[in-house]
């Protein structure tokens, strides 16, 4: 393969050098790293050969593998499990090395691509700027209610998407009436920082969680001001001003911090996170190799 990114109209390709000496039958798969096959065709490699595995759009957005096998025959009755796998990347948007279009139509784009996604509530959320009222999975909403519940790693990341949900469309006639309940819920239960009662496997620390918080926090106090929060018997109101005040007071520390260091933002620098960054660079070097 003579690259790695295919976009829109591109057709996925396999290459043979010139001087290939053989002319063998040969298998070719694309498909996800967990197996499932999106693309399949019997092929002869030979010298100048170039074999088509169909056009990026007809694939939903993600990570391939082209994978070079012998013939089924071959592969599963007579167990010549021989491949050769070539990691590849395939959207169906176009690319472009440019800016275009006005800022109008390069949300709906990115909006659009979301809506097409089944990642998380965040293309949830994408269907609902839309109007795509019909195509909304409540469950998808609802895991990630219960995940905020349960006050795993990066909670705060979620429930900012929800509390942003809720301001933008949640008094729109077609929004989820069984989703408000569940909603409140588990608003009022949160764990807003880490001096509130329970236990939990949040991280609040680095410059990302902290903001984070404290942004959920007045984002929370704001919508239900006048209600009880259930985890640590303050209002909403109270909440507000508490996180109104946190995050002023972090953003003026960190970037006195900064000053004094010489750097900006240090998420990258925070001890937690030199474990996760030496192992990318590891893997970055081991593919230059």
């Amino acid at each position: 393969m003579r690259r790695d990114l295919f976009v829109f109209d591109d057709e996925i390709k396999v290459h043979w050098p010139d001087d290939f000496p053989e002319n063998v039958p040969i298998t070719i798969r694309v498909q996800s790293p967990s197996g499932s096959i999106y693309s399949e065709g019997n092929k002869y490699a030979k010298a100048g050969a170039v074999a088509i595995m169909g056009n990026a759009f007809t694939f939903p957005d993600g990570v391939y593998d082209v994978v070079l096998m012998p013939h089924p025959r071959e592969y599963y009755k007579v167990n010549m499990h021989i491949t050769r796998k070539l990691r590849c990347w395939i959207t169906r948007n176009r690319f472009s090395t440019a800016p275009y279009s006005d800022l109008t139509q390069r949300k709906y784009e990115a909006l659009n691509d979301a809506l097409h996604r089944e990642e998380n509530v965040f293309c949830e959320i994408a269907k609902m700027a839309l109007n795509a009222w019909d195509q909304i999975k409540q469950k998808v909403i609802l895991e990630t209610i219960d995940g905020i519940n349960h006050r795993g790693d990066c909670s705060d990341f979620y429930l900012v998407g929800l509390l942003g949900m809720l301001y933008r469309f949640g008094q729109d006639p077609a929004f989820p009436q069984e989703l408000k309940q569940p909603l409140q819920d588990c608003i009022l239960n949160f764990k807003y920082w880490s001096d509130e009662p329970g236990s939990d496997s949040m991280w609040y620390w680095s410059e990302n969680h902290s903001i984070l918080f404290h942004t959920c926090e007045v984002l929370a106090g704001q919508l239900y001001p006048e209600h009880t929060f259930t985890n640590n018997g303050e209002t909403g109101q109270q909440h507000r001003e508490k996180g109104g005040a946190r995050a002023p007071n972090f953003l003026i520390a960190d970037a006195r911090h900064a000053r004094m260091v010489g750097r900006g933002w240090e998420t990258r620098l925070v001890c937690m996170w030199q474990p996760v960054m030496a192992n990318r660079r590891r893997d970055s070097a081991s593919r230059k190799d």
